[in-house]
């Protein structure tokens, strides 16, 4: 019965639950933590942008991303602020993300489980929409991740997740260590695939995606 079958249990409406009580107590927490100077420092590069101030291009890429954050009025506090609302929405975004992904891997209560975990681990429950680079491509490595997963048959999926992955290495260098686990991923979906000629084309994939 199809209808059954999609029927949520219980335990998967609490988990559910839990994960919305969770972003809405993040969400709230983007406007009421302080500041850090490391967001200072992020958005100065913006502005030095703006300016044509710029000294160096090296893992400030995000400059090209942000220069709607000088149009809003306000102080630089606000502006903070108004990119940490952005990258809360990269969040809600990411968390579904996650929950696909692992939905392919586990039951729908294992994929909720992911989400919460996700949601609920300390320094991401705190600092996790902090306007600095992590939370930027924390976002785009899980799209690169999820579209290999589930479509790793579509060239277009492969080409977004290659893209994704490549803005998200222009943003900052350490995604340079996400690699290795992206690329465990795409070897364990070509080799376990049962027919040969779709090992083969998941060569062909993942040389693309190289």
């Amino acid at each position: 019965d199809p209808v059954h079958r999609w029927r949520p249990g219980v335990h998967e409406i609490v988990l559910a639950v839990a994960a919305i009580v969770f972003l809405v107590a993040k969400y709230r927490l983007v406007s009421t933590i302080n500041v850090n100077w490391d967001e200072f420092l992020y958005l100065s590069r913006v502005h030095e942008y703006a300016r044509g101030q710029l000294g160096t291009s090296f893992q400030t890429f995000h400059v090209h991303l942000f220069q709607w954050l000088t149009r809003i009025g306000g102080g630089e506090v606000d502006q903070v602020i108004a990119a940490r609302q952005f990258a809360f929405a990269l969040r809600v975004g990411g968390s579904i993300l996650l929950f696909l992904l692992a939905r392919r891997l586990t039951s729908r209560s294992g994929a909720w489980v992911a989400v919460l975990a996700s949601l609920t681990f300390a320094f991401v429950l705190r600092y996790g929409e902090s306007f600095r680079a992590d939370s930027l491509i924390a976002f785009l490595i899980l799209s690169a991740v999820t579209l290999l997963v589930l479509k790793i048959e579509s060239i277009w999926a492969v080409v977004a997740g290659g893209l994704a992955f490549a803005l998200a290495a222009a943003i900052t260098i350490k995604t340079a260590l996400f690699a290795p686990s992206l690329l465990a991923v795409v070897g364990i979906l070509v080799w376990s695939a049962p027919d040969p000629a779709l090992r083969r084309l998941g060569l062909w994939r993942a040389a693309l995606l190289a």
